[in-house]
């Protein structure tokens, strides 16, 4: 049995995901989210995240789309002998071996809106990546787009406690820290003399179904974002 993940620095991530891009097919993008994510757009020192969260992308017809779950398979089959997949094919895991350690990298494919569930949707992430920035294979999702997908994981574990599945209150305090980074991403904004790019999050907003996308606005509302 492998060892457990260590917990994953910046230094580190971005080591992982350079490992990643070296092992992309050729047409594939690869787009850092999560804790990474949050890395490259709110640096803090001895700042830590348990894994290292990626979305693989192709283009067609001149849109991004996620890969089909086979595919995605194979790359982490490329990169690790200890690899999974969740039954809903939401997202992939492998363990990754770097100089400190085994490390937890999580390819994400999303779920279909028709499946229901708590997980992000494929077309949510499609659409952040049509608004990111590439450098080489990688695609940097704007702070508003970070913003975005940190307040849809709020509202995930919002649902969880409202469906009384938080006897721990483990939920409640993931939704909390999630709300922290919504407002950490404008903290950030604001130090740079921006309120936020409105019509990113508009077009967010606009991928995702009427009613989370309420639930989403009123997260960023709450930690001062402006919307459209």
């Amino acid at each position: 049995m492998p060892a457990d993940p260590v917990p994953v620095d910046s230094r580190v991530a971005h080591e992982v995901l350079e490992g990643v891009a070296e092992r992309l097919p050729p047409g594939w993008k690869i787009m850092p989210i999560g804790g990474l994510g949050m890395m490259d757009v709110v640096p803090s020192p001895g700042q830590l995240t348990r894994d290292v969260d990626l979305v693989p992308l192709v283009l067609v017809d001149k849109e991004f789309r996620v890969p089909p779950a086979r595919d995605v398979l194979a790359l982490a089959n490329a990169l690790s002998n200890v690899v999974g997949m969740r039954k809903d094919e939401t997202r992939v895991e492998a363990i990754v071996a770097v100089e400190s350690g085994p490390v937890k990298v999580e390819l994400i494919r999303g779920r279909n809106v028709q499946s229901g569930g708590y997980f992000v949707t494929r077309r949510v992430l499609e659409v952040a990546a049509g608004l990111s920035n590439p450098e080489g294979v990688v695609l940097r999702p704007p702070p508003e787009a970070m913003a975005f997908l940190k307040a849809w994981a709020a509202v995930d574990q919002d649902k969880l406690v409202e469906a009384q599945k938080d006897p721990n209150d483990f939920h409640r305090a993931r939704a909390a820290a999630f709300r922290q980074d919504v407002s950490r991403v404008l903290v950030v904004l604001l130090g740079l003399g921006r309120r936020g790019h409105t019509a990113a999050l508009k077009v967010m907003l606009d991928s995702c179904p009427e009613n989370r996308a309420k639930r989403i606005r009123d997260v960023l509302r709450e930690a001062g974002w402006d919307l459209p």
